[in-house]
């Protein structure tokens, strides 16, 4: 049932650390803290390559999620399938919901002439958000 080789193993074992019940990944992570390594190449996130090591495929229409709510951990008792909405709610439920950001924040966040990091602090958001705000790629519809 592994999905990862014998060498592919022990180079995610060799990105991972043990933090009480939580095996962390110690490796290169996305800005929202998961995990990520390139496998034969494609890149995954680590957690997703943990499940189908330990559990198999994941199904079209479900997403890995953590019971642990620890975006980086990886062990495979603490990640189980669900849809998007099982997921949006698990992040409502722990605090975790992307925060909400007002019309006049988005104004400000385009006219805003500072770093993307200075900007996101400022409002409660990530860096990446302000770039996709800033581009028109996120809150099309706020005029400004």
């Amino acid at each position: 049932m592994a999905f990862l080789s014998e060498t592919e193993a022990a180079r995610f074992a060799a990105k991972t650390r043990w933090e009480g019940k939580c095996l962390i990944w110690t490796g290169c992570r996305n800005s929202d803290g998961y995990g990520k390594l390139t496998v034969r190449n494609h890149q995954y996130r680590a957690h997703r390559l943990a499940y189908m090591d330990a559990w198999g495929g994941i199904p079209a229409g479900q997403v890995v999620r953590h019971t642990c709510d620890t975006p980086s951990c990886v062990n495979p008792k603490h990640l189980v399938l669900g849809s998007d909405a099982d997921n949006a709610r698990d992040k409502a439920v722990r605090g975790r919901a992307p925060a909400k950001i007002s019309a006049a924040q988005v104004r400000a966040i385009r006219g805003d002439p500072r770093v993307m990091r200075e900007i996101a602090a400022d409002h409660g958001v990530s860096a990446a958000n302000v770039c996709l705000i800033k581009s028109g790629q996120r809150r099309q519809h706020i005029g400004g």
